[in-house]
């Protein structure tokens, strides 16, 4: 979904805002919900493990988070460098773009990651942009609105969409929290 697809329906409460500063109000939103409620989330193909592994983004993505990393559909922890001798299997984050993989050579590896668009970014993933699009236009109105001095300025409008986006915010960050499944966890007996 293009950012410009979502624009008439901030353009309608900021009247005289140019289309271009309307999408950019849009692509700061999208890229806040992404970073804070881990709403745009991209699974890797599962690949061979190798010492280093470098990390497949969308494009005109950046990483946010790890979620998660499995090897052989078991979960690695994350390992800070400084206790890399504690542990024998693992994962390091070495940059923004590769983790290192420790004591699971051999296996399959799945990786989990967190994105947000980049600031060029002029569309996000359709299936975010339609679950989302409330957040990000509510974002936009808040952004253009609480600005002064101009002639869509509004203070308290503005409030009222920052409370819209941060609640769907807090449904998004609880949507992560429970990786995507509404349903209830259930606990098994298991015999001594």
């Amino acid at each position: 979904m293009d950012f410009a697809d979502l624009a008439p329906s901030v353009a309608v409460d900021v009247t005289g805002c140019p289309t271009f500063t309307i999408e950019e109000a849009l692509r700061e939103a999208a890229i806040d919900f992404c970073e804070r409620g881990h709403a745009y989330v991209h699974e890797m193909d599962e690949v061979p493990a190798e010492e280093e592994l470098l990390l497949e983004l969308p494009s005109r993505t950046r990483l946010v988070d790890v979620l998660y990393v499995t090897s052989d559909r078991e979960p690695l922890d994350p390992i800070h460098r400084s206790d890399l001798r504690g542990f024998a299997r693992g994962y390091t984050r070495i940059s923004d773009r590769a983790l290192r993989l420790h004591g699971v050579s051999g296996s399959t590896i799945s990786v989990r990651l967190a994105v947000a668009p980049l600031p060029t970014a002029t569309s996000i993933p359709d299936e975010i942009g339609y679950r989302w699009h409330r957040a990000f236009v509510a974002g936009a109105k808040h952004r253009l609105m609480i600005k002064p001095g101009l002639p869509w300025s509004n203070p308290a409008l503005a409030e009222f969409y920052r409370n819209e986006f941060e609640v769907e915010l807090n449904r998004a960050m609880l949507r992560a929290s429970q990786d995507g499944v509404l349903a209830k966890r259930r606990v098994r007996m298991r015999s001594p």
